[in-house]
């Protein structure tokens, strides 16, 4: 299956700064596409891009204007190799084209896990996973007001790992009325 689209966003934002009206105006642009298959009944996958292009002017502040994109790729694979094991992944390429040059441009990050599934009708799993394997997170954030853009980058956890139970409703049979 595949699903794309697209997008145009438009932001006007009048202020008063030192007396001094002024106006800021952000043009938004995106696009994405997925794809994504059931190769078979073991073998789950999916691909993805999203990319945004910011255009930022103000009218009345000088060196404010400036325009950044932010890209996306993610992969992810479900996998039953055999019997009741799972192997899943996903891989995620962040870009950012634009922001201060005390940012990294491009981050990676890369999950993995291995679970086992039991119980009747197989809903039950029990799931280790580790998050951020290549310790590539990041958390950056761009504000932009009439005044000033500011580059946030933020703390994060990086490579951490997760052991967790699920279990799946759904295969339960009914109830008697």
């Amino acid at each position: 299956m595949r699903i794309s689209y697209g997008g145009v966003t438009y932001a006007l934002q009048p202020t008063v700064n030192n007396e001094e009206r002024t106006v800021a105006r952000n043009i938004g642009l995106n696009a994405g596409t997925s794809l994504s298959s059931n190769i078979g009944p073991n073998v789950d996958i999916n691909m993805s891009y999203r990319g945004n292009y910011n255009i930022v002017e103000n009218a009345n502040a000088v060196g404010i204007n400036d325009n950044f994109y932010t890209g996306s790729a993610s992969l992810r694979l479900n996998l039953l190799p055999w019997g009741r094991l799972v192997i899943a992944s996903d891989l995620n390429l962040t870009h950012y084209e634009g922001l201060d040059e005390t940012f990294a441009e491009t981050a990676m990050y890369w999950n993995a896990a291995l679970g086992y599934k039991f119980g009747r009708n197989q809903a039950a799993e029990l799931r280790v996973t580790v998050f951020d394997i290549l310790a590539q997170n990041n958390s950056i954030n761009r504000s932009v007001s009439d005044a000033f853009i500011d580059d946030v980058r933020s703390n994060v956890i990086t490579r951490f790992a997760l052991m967790s139970f699920s279990y799946n409703f759904r295969n339960v049979e009914g109830g008697r009325r």
